[in-house]
């Protein structure tokens, strides 16, 4: 709709590996939508998706989906850590739990700051029952602590949060 070509697409960051943030990466030929793209993931989060555990702990479509999208990425990927920057103004925010290796985005832009939560908040009571597990958060108390992490770094810097799971559209607030 914006008139951008996905060979224009420079730049992927892959916060959790589930299947509705990874289901539209390859086309009907299995073949890479963003064909010139580099991709950024946590190691955590391609180890887990890749490891014997990842059938245990994990729905077999979650599994099956991550690795089919996944694969094809290998020889493009780029591991990042917390506080890693991808992009001159873009930082990964360490925020496991609802995957082993999920992260948020924290981006700055003319002396703004937007918090992007991804899936580590996913409704709007978390903000005052981050103990409460949804059944998609992986690993409950690590979900847990990072709520109140990705919360308190909200509040700090007084930062415009983007919670694409909260509604109404656009999904913007503050803590």
């Amino acid at each position: 709709a914006a008139g951008i070509e996905p060979s224009e697409i420079d730049t992927v960051i892959i916060t959790h590996a589930h299947p509705d943030h990874v289901g539209g990466m390859l086309d009907e030929e299995e073949r890479l939508v963003f064909s010139d793209a580099r991709y950024f993931i946590s190691q955590k989060e391609w180890d887990f998706w890749n490891s014997d555990d990842a059938m245990e702990k994990a729905p077999t479509f979650m599994v099956d989906t991550a690795r089919r999208n996944l694969d094809p990425l290998e020889d493009r990927l780029t591991f990042v850590g917390d506080t890693s920057e991808i992009v001159p103004g873009v930082r990964v925010v360490a925020t496991f739990g609802h995957t082993p290796g999920h992260m948020a985005l924290s981006m700055v832009s003319g002396g703004e700051r937007l918090l992007h939560v991804s899936d580590a908040v996913l409704y709007p009571l978390h903000l005052e029952n981050p103990e409460w597990t949804p059944v998609f958060d992986m690993l409950p108390e690590q979900a847990s602590a990072s709520k109140r992490r990705i919360f308190d770094l909200a509040a700090e810097e007084n930062a415009l949060v983007f919670a694409h799971h909260f509604p109404p559209f656009p999904n913007l607030g503050h803590v």
